[in-house]
């Protein structure tokens, strides 16, 4: 039997993922849109089961780690924090609500591990894809993956470049017209081949080798600080940026604006180190250009 050597905190986000997940997918929660006012999109919408699944997550967290914060995208946390504290986590019950509630598969729970101000590693569990699809990493550890109801989990990484890349895009670059140039000026093999319904999902994807880039324009930070980690720690590139007057610049250390809860701050190009270059560059040169 593999033993994989998680940190309490790693452990403990991966059981709280799984659990909430599951309860998730099998219809605990209504799954009816309601909406809430926001100061970045007006209205944000969510479901019972995004509240729900939270609350739970939150309650398994705090009473094995009473002294954590969390960031969390739902209303009704008790424990807020920046993810700059002694160990703190990021928890999004569901990314990709609207996949969830139209019952489609592309959706994940994710939660982010920190420890003192350093992101430590990372969860996604997407109970309904590849019949329970859970990918879990920890800087210094590794990444593991499993599927189809494994028991044993398979060590993965970004591996050795693939000769026709598989590249997708978040959905936010797919459904605006800011990133339309940048689109049209990929070169034949880096043309995406895929729409990332959920950011999380798709990071964790390209940690476990599975596609080879996502690139993604500016995101709420539970959609990030879970994968980052596992991309890194699998030998991948992540690359983040701000959008300054329309135009790309690059970020090459986190601040405190990066983990702001009120609006979409932190984008990324992250995938295979050969590729995530490439990607940026035409990036930066194909949004915001004249």
């Amino acid at each position: 039997m593999t033993v994989i050597n998680f940190s309490e905190e790693m452990a403990a986000a991966m059981n709280t993922a799984i659990k909430v997940g599951n309860l998730i997918a099998s219809g605990k929660w209504a799954t009816e849109i309601k909406t809430k006012p926001h100061p970045t999109f007006e209205t944000a919408s969510f479901t019972e089961a995004d509240t729900g699944g939270q609350l739970i997550a939150i309650a398994k967290l705090h009473d094995q780690f009473p002294d954590a914060t969390f960031l969390a995208e739902e209303e009704g946390n008790p424990f807020p924090g920046d993810f700059t504290g002694e160990r703190a986590f990021s928890l999004d019950p569901i990314d990709g609500t609207t996949p969830n509630r139209r019952k489609l598969f592309q959706w994940c729970s994710a939660i982010g591990v920190g420890r003192n101000g350093k992101h430590v590693g990372g969860v996604i569990h997407a109970p309904e894809v590849r019949g329970g699809l859970t990918i879990a990493g920890e800087r210094g550890i590794g990444v593991f993956l499993w599927e189809h109801g494994a028991a044993e989990p398979a060590q993965v990484s970004i591996g050795a470049r693939d000769p026709k890349p598989l590249v997708y895009l978040g959905i936010d670059v797919s459904r605006t017209d800011t990133y339309g140039k940048f689109v049209t000026a990929l070169p034949k093999n880096l043309k995406p081949r895929g729409i990332a319904e959920s950011g999380a999902l798709g990071l964790a994807l390209v940690a476990a080798g599975r596609i080879d880039a996502i690139v993604q324009s500016p995101q709420m930070p539970w959609d990030w600080c879970g994968g980052m980690p596992m991309v890194l720690e699998a030998d991948g590139a992540f690359q983040c940026f701000h959008v300054v007057d329309g135009k790309i610049e690059p970020v090459q250390k986190l601040g405190r604006y990066d983990y702001d809860t009120d609006q979409q701050v932190l984008g990324f190009v992250a995938g295979h180190p050969e590729l995530v270059p490439k990607l940026f560059d035409i990036l930066q040169k194909n949004v915001g250009a004249d």
